[in-house]
């Protein structure tokens, strides 16, 4: 890649993690406002259990048990589909090219469980279970875009850092003077210094950008993302996988050639 692809992977790289950025807050308030809504749902009373069950032991049942009962369809099944749909469900499906049903979205966000649980055919009712077990994967589902959304922040950053550093340094050469032009030795010298100097803060950025790539962003103790699947998926329409690193691997060694040019020159003024 030219310099001037590097620039624009940078750029175009930027112009990704904002977008997902965007989606990733619209997505959370759709979550909010579909947890709202279940919550104004009200659910059947369930019966505790006699015996040596406590009333513990009845709240704990598992969702599994409520699928189990064999009621009439039950409307406010019909609510949640309905809220699922109409507030987060166009989020869930931006990016992707075919249809996809509406089950199998709820599935992909919650689970195979309340994806049956929620189903036109289920004979299932709107129990305190069911209720908090979806209003669980809700919290959990926000969870894991937090995470996200944090590891985008580290990566917003180094972009930053990346662009502004490559800035300066295009337009350190665009305004120095042709190396033939330089007839002493203190110019050469203090060209030859320049270039140290954005070399290292280049080798310092790409040294921490390592880092960063293999460390995990957490939300709590349930939600974590891998910084490095999160840059796979982020940058997957640019042509390189890691733009902070390939850019900075080619100014390194930008600034170690025209080093390098300088040494020459010293050597045939000699």
């Amino acid at each position: 890649m030219t310099a001037k692809e590097f620039d624009i992977a940078l750029s175009d790289a930027l112009n990704l993690v904002t977008t997902e950025q965007d989606q990733i807050n619209n997505k959370l308030k759709a979550f909010d406002r579909f947890a709202v809504g279940v919550n104004r749902i009200s659910t059947d009373t369930q019966i505790e259990s006699s015996g040596s069950n406590t009333a513990c032991e009845a709240r704990q049942k598992s969702l599994s048990v409520d699928l189990n009962n064999t009621s009439a369809k039950d409307s406010r099944i019909e609510t949640v589909r309905s809220l699922f749909s109409e507030t987060v469900r166009p989020h869930s499906v931006e990016d992707i090219e075919q249809s996809e049903p509406l089950l199998v979205t709820i599935r992909e966000e919650f689970s195979e469980e309340i994806a049956l649980a929620l189903a036109p055919s289920t004979s299932q009712t709107f129990t305190k279970n069911l209720k908090s077990a979806i209003l669980s994967s809700v919290k959990q589902c926000r969870y894991e875009l937090k995470a996200m959304d944090r590891g985008l922040v580290v990566e917003k950053n180094n972009l930053e850092t990346a662009i502004s550093l490559n800035e300066s340094f295009h337009q350190w050469l665009n305004a120095e003077t042709q190396l033939t032009e330089l007839a002493d030795f203190d110019s050469l010298k203090t060209r030859h210094e320049q270039l140290d100097e954005f070399r290292a803060e280049w080798e310092q950025l790409v040294t921490e950008r390592q880092t960063t790539i293999h460390t995990t962003t957490n939300s709590n103790f349930s939600a974590s993302m891998p910084h490095d699947a999160l840059v796979e998926y982020i940058y997957q329409p640019l042509p390189v996988t890691y733009p902070v690193l390939s850019a900075g691997a080619k100014l390194i060694i930008s600034c170690e050639e025209r080093q390098q040019a300088i040494c020459r020159y010293l050597t045939q003024c000699d």
